[in-house]
């Protein structure tokens, strides 16, 4: 693999490839990546693969990235099953499935520290590079196709993680409070949280960063895991303040037939807004406009049911 095309931020694009090898016991093989601050994540559970070098295809790319790491090469490569992008480079991922006669051969080593085999729900626990956390739908619906009930295995088991690392407790299938007044969270939580919304095709879902209904700020995470809407509606006393993680939210103001659109980094678009803050009795339309949505939303507290009104 050529690191410093790796580290390349000029607008060419190059592209590289990436396997996904999984087994019959539906566990992923990942490389840790070494210790070497001149590479991209180092010390990250990756999946193998490298750059694609000049007059090759995709599966030559990949092929050969294999040898190279584990002198391994598959029988059967499958087609492209979902693109990513870090920088200027543009990741292609290839699924391997490892056969019974294959799954007994031991790979060698010769790029990474080490190699493991790792089911989805184990992903929680490990330092992953953020492609991996940010598709594990795609990764879980193929998976799902090739494994009758794949995705019901494993929910419980990654809803169990999740409640555990962030110390938080399930109100409903929807909700989730916060156990304790400093509430630590990284970005692959929040999309282990949004995978599993996903995988139980719950639409909206929230992590409540304030402890109940009754406290005077209420922080929230939400989480829109397909294009979805909310409202019209209004708090009868309360401002609102909605801050962008990941996607894109379009949030109509009715009162003043004003839209604003909140974007991440991820669309390249400067003229996105970051945040947006409603005042108190003004009618909103909550829609993201994205594959799935995560964002803040802050407001005053305590809450009551009826101090909401819909239109």
């Amino acid at each position: 693999m050529n690191l410093s095309t790796l580290n390349n931020t000029s607008k060419k694009s190059f592209h590289a490839v990436k396997a996904i090898i999984y087994r019959s016991d539906k566990k992923l093989l990942l490389q840790k990546r070494d210790n070497n601050p001149e590479i991209p994540y180092p010390l990250h559970w990756n999946f193998f693969g490298g750059e694609v070098e000049v007059g090759e295809n995709f599966h030559e790319a990949l092929r050969r990235e294999l040898i190279e790491e584990i002198e391994y090469s598959p029988k059967l490569i499958e087609s492209e099953i979902f693109q990513s992008k870090w920088k200027s480079i543009d990741l292609h991922y290839f699924p391997i499935f490892i056969s019974k006669e294959d799954e007994n051969n031991k790979f060698k080593l010769n790029e990474g520290i080490e190699y493991n085999w790792f089911s989805i729900d184990e992903l929680v626990h490990l330092d992953i590079v953020p492609a991996i956390y940010e598709n594990l739908f795609k990764i879980s619906n193929y998976l799902s196709k090739k494994f009758r009930d794949f995705n019901k295995k494993y929910e419980n088991l990654i809803e169990k993680n999740i409640i555990n690392q962030l110390n938080i407790v399930k109100k409903n299938e929807r909700v989730y409070y916060s156990k304790n007044n400093i509430f630590n969270v990284s970005k692959k939580h929040l999309y282990f949280f949004l995978f599993l919304s996903q995988i139980r095709n719950i639409k909206v879902s929230r992590i409540c960063l304030h402890k109940d209904d009754d406290s005077n700020l209420h922080e929230m995470y939400m989480f829109h895991s397909c294009p979805s809407s909310v409202g019209p509606l209004k708090q009868n006393k309360e401002s609102i303040s909605y801050h962008i993680i990941d996607g894109l939210l379009e949030i109509s103001n009715k009162d003043k037939n004003k839209k604003v659109i909140l974007g991440s980094e991820t669309f390249e678009n400067e003229t996105l807004s970051k945040s947006y803050r409603l005042k108190p009795n003004e009618f909103r339309i909550v829609e993201s406009k994205s594959d799935y949505c995560i964002f803040l939303e802050v407001n005053n507290g305590p809450f009551k049911d009826n101090d909401t009104i819909w239109e």
